[in-house]
This record gives structure tokens, sequence and C-alpha cells, in this order.
């Protein structure tokens, strides 16, 4: 059985904060592999200035010394809209329902996982981990935190906390101004500038 993490997200483009919550959950949770899975279209979010291929393509470029990272397309490939239910159900249908599965998330994204498309249904298919985000008030996931973890339970999975060094990037800003390459793997910072990605008209 492996354990297998799914970070999904629009990646526009994806950064070290990325890289480094990815491996902080691989090393602290023991994981045997985590799949990037960019969105074809953003659900939560505003649509993407990089296209769905050229996004794939960076993190392609990010991952590539990294064997335990992998590209997974299937978001891409589903001609519906990308919702995180579906692709944890087509994930363990192509590579087993025997795995364990864990859903990486910032605790940004817990606050709001109540309104998630039947978010019953992925407490009942995989466990949550959770990364710490600077910018999120503890206290407002004190009641959540516990619920959330209970309902996990019932279903023998848990909700994980992962705590790491507050991580300054932000692929907003990169979008806004451009600029901030050095919070960038270096062949995604040269791809970036070598197709004007993300340049103030």
């Amino acid at each position: 059985m492996a354990k297998i993490g799914l970070f999904g997200g629009a990646f526009d483009p994806i950064h070290h904060g990325h890289l480094a919550v990815a491996m902080t959950a691989l090393k602290q949770l023991a994981l045997d592999q985590i799949r990037f899975i960019p969105c074809a279209d953003p659900v939560h979010k505003a649509h993407c200035i990089a296209t769905a291929e050229q996004r794939a393509f960076m993190i392609s470029l990010a991952i590539l010394d990294q064997p335990a990272f992998r590209l997974e397309r299937c978001e891409l490939d589903r001609a519906s809209a990308s919702y995180s239910i579906d692709t944890i159900e087509y994930v363990s249908k192509e590579f087993g329902s025997k795995n364990q599965y864990f859903w990486l998330m910032g605790e940004d994204e817990l606050q709001a996982f109540k309104t998630w498309h039947r978010w019953q249904d992925i407490l009942a298919r995989v466990d949550l981990i959770v990364v710490n985000r600077a910018t999120v008030d503890s206290d407002a996931l004190a009641t959540l935190v516990p619920e959330l973890t209970a309902l996990a339970q019932a279903s023998q999975h848990q909700l994980w906390r992962v705590t790491m060094a507050p991580q300054p990037q932000a692929s907003r800003l990169i979008r806004s101004s451009g600029q901030a390459l050095t919070d960038l793997p270096p062949l995604v910072a040269d791809y970036i500038q070598a197709h004007h990605l993300y340049q103030k008209k």
C-alpha cells in the first residue's frame, strides 16, 4: 500500500513555497509520493493568466529533480469543472483503492472547506493534511478542526496538522508584478521570461 499525497491548485505559477509545503508534508507524514494536480479552470478563484498547458509544463520543470513528486493531469483532461471529489475518485480508481490518499491544503482553504462540493464525501475518502498559514487566525479554526476531525475519524480517516516556517512566496504577487523570479525554481523562471508571462501590459 502506497501513501499518496494529492496537491491541487491553480499553480499560476508554481513557486518555492508550493515545493516547500509538499516536501514538508512528504517528510512529516512519510508519504511515498505527492501528485501535483493543476486545475483546468479554478472553481473558487479567478481565471488563470497562464494556460492550463503552461501551468502543467511549469510544474513538470519544477519537480524534475524530485522523484517523489509527480504531475497529475486528470483535471486538465476533464471536460467538466474541476471538483476535488471527482479527482479523488479518479485517482483512487486509477491507482488503486487500497492505497492511502491524503489531500494537501492550507489553513485558509480549510476555513472554506465546508463550502466545497461534496465535502463530506472527501472526508470519507481521504485524510486531510492541513498546513499552517501565517495569515490565518488559529482561533477561527478552534471549532472547525475538532468537528472535521471527528467526521474524518468516523470514516477511518484523519486530519493531520503540518507546521512549517512561514512561506513568503505568493503566486498572486508574481502574476501582478512579473517580478520575484527568485521565488521560482530556475527552470520555471526561465520559462516565464522566455514566454513573457505575467508581464504588465
